[in-house]
């Protein structure tokens, strides 16, 4: 029995066993990224004595990048550039990125890039053109990805050195063929042979290198990836996964069907490392887990979490489930609890102390 907290403090209660060790092995394993985005170059302000640019650019033979489209027969994705697309420079010689971003001239794979480049150049820079990243260059995983194609983390990059030519004349050409940071996946999920819904999904792996965020200069995090969808998606959930693990892994998955039901699945990548730039499609057998129960003590009425975690029931940090439990009176815990990670909390007026059994 676990007792004695007040109002706006929070306390956990562990069910599980090598908590501690667990948590070493995460966060030991995980390289933060540097904090806020990299340097800016110039301002839209100047932008008209800025550098003019007309880039001729290609995804690449094993294109998976926006705009993302499955071919209902074949099944693979078309990928296509789109005008509104912004694709940021990053001048790796002066660490620096451009303020003001490209834009392809139309809609296709093959387009040209053009805008005007506030920053200041000489010849022998290299740059990095960066698809889908921001103007911060970071690209970030566990951000975003609601399990359609049209939210996956699709990043790409191409690199071209500014010329003599173009010093002279202040504009940058030539061509760029980018190069897909991740790849795509097409998850299905079914628990004996019947769909399971998915609300939100978490991805591990084994070798421990799925990368959560990296940037242009290659300072990478490691972890796990979430997909939260806006609602619950029976079909195919699209995500993109960058894993830096060169052999063969294993992937581990938790999924919330967001009707309170909690699945885990396992599923062995093809063998050989995943590539960068391919599409995969994956079916995964789920087996549901059984969660333990919670009930009003003075009652007996089960409750459920009801905290910010509701939508995965799980906790990126954790090797345990998580459950968060606001505003109740005194708790009693009962059934499978092994593995479980409870966090109870007061957010009213009542304060107090609570009970947990």
């Amino acid at each position: 029995m676990v007792a004695g907290y007040v109002m706006e403090k929070k306390f956990r209660f562990i069910t599980a066993i090598a908590l501690i060790s667990a948590m070493c092995l995460n966060s030991c394993n995980k390289t933060e990224l540097a904090d806020g985005p990299l340097n800016e170059q110039g301002t839209e302000a100047n932008a008209s004595q800025g550098w003019t640019v007309a880039i001729s650019a290609t995804m690449g033979a094993n294109a998976s990048t926006k705009s993302l489209a499955e071919d209902p027969e074949t099944h693979k994705l078309i990928a296509t550039f789109e005008t509104k697309d912004n694709i940021y420079v990053y001048n790796k010689t002066k660490d620096a990125v451009d303020a003001n971003p490209l834009h392809p001239d139309k809609d296709g794979a093959s387009v040209l890039l053009t805008g005007t480049l506030a920053g200041s150049y000489k010849e022998g820079d290299v740059l990095i053109l960066c698809y889908n990243s921001g103007n911060s260059g970071e690209f970030i995983y566990n951000r975003g990805q609601k399990g359609t194609l049209t939210t996956v983390a699709d990043y790409a990059t191409a690199q071209i050195s500014v010329t003599a030519a173009d010093a002279e004349n202040k504009s940058i050409s030539g061509k760029a063929a980018f190069a897909n940071q991740q790849s795509i996946f097409g998850f299905k999920f079914a628990n004996e042979s019947v769909t399971v819904p998915v609300k939100a999904l978490e991805v591990k792996t084994d070798g421990g290198k799925l990368v959560s965020g990296s940037n242009v200069n290659n300072n990478i995090s490691y972890g796990a990836v979430s997909i939260i969808a806006d609602e619950p998606i029976s079909g195919t959930v699209y995500a993109a996964l960058r894993n830096d693990n060169g052999s063969d892994d294993t992937y581990r998955f938790v999924v919330n069907d967001g009707a309170g039901n909690l699945y885990r699945g396992v599923k062995a990548a093809p063998a050989g490392k995943i590539v960068n730039g391919k599409y995969y499609s994956s079916s995964v057998a789920l087996t549901q887990v059984e969660l333990p129960t919670v009930t009003l003590t003075a009652s007996g009425t089960s409750v459920g979490p009801n905290a910010a975690w509701d939508e995965t029931l799980v906790k990126e940090e954790w090797p345990n489930l998580s459950f968060g439990y606001a505003n109740y009176g005194d708790l009693t815990i009962s059934g499978n609890s092994n593995g479980s990670w409870f966090e109870w909390f007061t957010q009213d007026a009542s304060g107090g102390s609570r009970t947990i059994t």
